[in-house]
């Protein structure tokens, strides 16, 4: 669409901020996971959808990896 190929895309965004593209859509992610975590009757699968994640399986580890936090122990 913008006639980038994928790899230079990443090269010039991370030229551009200092950070990868990837870590950039997680942190993007985590931020999102971490507001709808506040919401007590909304469920860690549709945080997941609503995050870009196919299971509540993927979107818990994700977070837990980027954060060292479970829902659990967020103090949310």
């Amino acid at each position: 669409m913008v006639h980038v190929s994928a790899s230079h895309l990443r090269k010039m965004f991370k030229e551009e901020t200092g950070q990868t593209l990837k870590d950039f859509i997680l942190e993007v992610r985590m931020k999102t996971a971490m507001d709808l975590l506040k919401i007590p009757d909304i469920k860690v699968a549709d945080i997941a959808e609503q995050v870009g994640y196919l299971s509540s399986q993927d979107v818990a580890r994700a977070f837990r990896q980027a954060t060292g936090l479970t829902r659990g122990n967020t103090g949310i």
